[in-house]
């Protein structure tokens, strides 16, 4: 596998490219952000002629194809992924991979993910596909979100997953010299037996769920060599007062080759260091820690998932508040080499879409903080003061789901295109992107992947299979259609009667009738609906922020 590599010097890459005047775009960076690194699927080398994808809220803001056995790039003067797009600092990259391995076509399989490192930049990002490869999680009508909104936990059922016998646990604390209270969790030898046994009834994951016997100051979790080399091939989920530490098999299988044990500790961060680092790092100025640093030190080799809890963290009743808030949750990771990593992170809610803990991955075991980034101040615009609808703007524009001109103006009375609201759309509900439903006409328009994820979710049909008409006007008919499609609301016993029903068109009627009858669009003070007007920015901001509050 590759060796550590240090970064010895930045190659500039001119890009020239078209910066469309529309929702959502600003000034493209003059330098695009450069990475490279190893490729594994289910723990081997990828085959040359795989492809990467760099995509950021449905967007893809970079591609290559590798060119050698268990790498995309590479360091020096090597073809590096050149990741450009509009204002990316403090976006998440999400990376997929799309190429044949072991007679399975794998497309668009998301293989690892990155805070944008800065324009110019190069850094070393290595992609892992685990054994068995996630599903994308289809929402089912706008729950709003945070980062990476992700599905509720699977069911043991629907993950294969066996737990360990608490009789194969055991607890023993030691009081150290210094005063230090160690409690150390053994897993016995002859949980081998249980092991075997669940993988024989086709089971891929062990949980071993632990519980704390004493108020210690560290926890060493320990797995015998022998028990690592029973569980080849399967995964080992440890869950310790609501945090989960998963270590996939190919870990596993490296640990059994080697004959060696597993040994996890775990001990509460500094809590004052984390905070002086957070302050320190450019990317997370004026961040808030929610709740304790943990820290988290193990010898393994590879991409481990992390769960962290949200409990105690005071998360705002509000909807389009806590909205906002989740969206700028995150993870800063303070790694025993000496770099700070800001992590995004997934949120995993519950059914009724409580928001119950973050994940995310890493290859380095360290000090982990929970974070709430500060709101960006860009994105206050200038023409906004005392608008009707100042502040439903400010909530979509501080939640990043709406964006201003390049002149710092938001232009309210503006009309706004097919595709410019179907870009707020998939990023205010933050709906998971999607590829699938391809319109002939929006084939390389720069809203392409945003229309694509829209259709997928049902939200959008076009005017016909291959025509979505992208920079027409929409219509506040076609808004209606499509709001009621996001939020998945239903007919109530209240319809409102509208002076001008008679331009509204047959296919809108009933999304109109639901529309009003739930509230979210109220018409004019004359009476009238204009189901044919164009609607304007500030309409949209206030009818979508209004659909965020009725939409838990």
């Amino acid at each position: 596998m590759m060796k550590r590599l240090i970064k010895l010097t930045v190659l500039i890459f001119l890009l020239s490219l078209p910066v469309p005047l529309a929702l959502g775009q600003q000034e493209v960076p003059s330098l695009p952000a450069l990475c490279y690194g190893e490729i594994s699927i289910q723990g081997a080398p990828a085959p040359a002629e795989i492809t990467v994808e760099a995509i950021v809220d449905g967007i893809v803001c970079g591609k290559i194809t590798s060119s050698e056995e268990g790498y995309y790039g590479g360091p020096g003067i090597k073809s590096k992924l050149a990741v450009s797009g509009n204002q990316l600092d403090g976006s998440r990259i999400d990376f997929y991979i799309t190429g044949r391995y072991n007679n399975q076509e794998y497309k668009r399989v998301k293989a690892g993910e990155a805070l944008y490192w800065g324009s110019g930049e190069v850094k070393q990002i290595n992609l892992e596909v685990p054994v068995d490869p996630p599903i994308p999680y289809t929402p089912g009508g706008g729950n709003g979100g945070g980062p990476g909104t992700t599905a509720p936990p699977s069911t043991d059922t629907e993950k294969n997953v066996a737990t360990l016998s608490e009789q194969l646990i055991s607890y023993q604390t030691r009081v150290m010299e210094n005063g230090q209270i160690i409690e150390h969790i053994v897993i016995s030898n002859t949980a081998s037996t249980e092991i075997n046994n669940a993988k024989a009834k086709g089971n891929n994951t062990i949980a071993i769920n632990l519980s704390s016997k004493s108020e210690s100051d560290i926890k060493v979790i320990t797995i015998p060599a022998e028990v690592i080399n029973s569980a080849q091939n399967m995964n080992i989920q440890i869950n310790l007062a609501g945090m989960s530490i998963e270590i996939p098999a190919a870990i596993l299988n490296l640990l059994a080759k080697n004959t060696q044990e597993l040994k996890i500790s775990l001990q509460p961060g500094d809590a004052q260091e984390t905070k002086n680092e957070i302050q320190a790092f450019p990317q997370t100025q004026g961040a808030t820690v929610l709740g304790n640093p943990v820290e988290i030190m193990a010898d393994l080799h590879g991409t481990t998932s992390v769960t962290l809890p949200l409990g105690g963290i005071n998360i705002p009743k509000d909807p389009a508040e806590r909205h906002i808030f989740l969206s700028n949750l995150a993870i800063f990771a303070i790694h025993s080499d000496g770099e700070k990593e800001l992590i995004k992170g997934e949120l995993i809610f519950d059914k009724d879409g409580v928001p119950l803990t973050i994940r995310f991955s890493t290859s380095k075991f360290s000090t982990f903080a929970i974070i709430k980034l500060s709101e960006k101040q860009e994105t206050i615009c200038n023409d906004i003061s005392g608008n009707w609808a100042e502040s439903s703007i400010r909530i979509l524009l501080a939640a990043g789901a709406i964006s201003g001109y390049p002149d710092k103006s938001f232009r309210p009375n503006q009309n706004i295109t097919r595709a410019e609201f179907t870009t707020v759309l998939v990023k205010a509900f933050r709906l998971t992107p999607t590829n699938g439903n391809e319109f002939t006409d929006c084939k390389s328009h720069w809203a392409q992947h945003y229309i694509s994820t829209a259709a997928t979710h049902g939200i959008v049909q076009g005017y016909s299979k291959n025509v979505f008409a992208p920079d027409q006007p929409i219509t506040r008919e076609q808004m209606a259609v499509m709001m009621v499609k996001v939020c998945g609301l239903k007919k109530t016993d209240w319809v409102k009667q509208f002076s001008d029903e008679e331009q509204v068109s047959d296919w809108a009627r009933e999304a109109i009738d639901i529309a009003a009858g739930n509230q979210l669009i109220n018409g004019y003070p004359d009476g009238s609906f204009g189901p044919l007007k164009n609607a304007t920015r500030a309409e949209v901001a206030t009818i979508i922020v209004t659909a965020l509050n009725k939409t838990k």
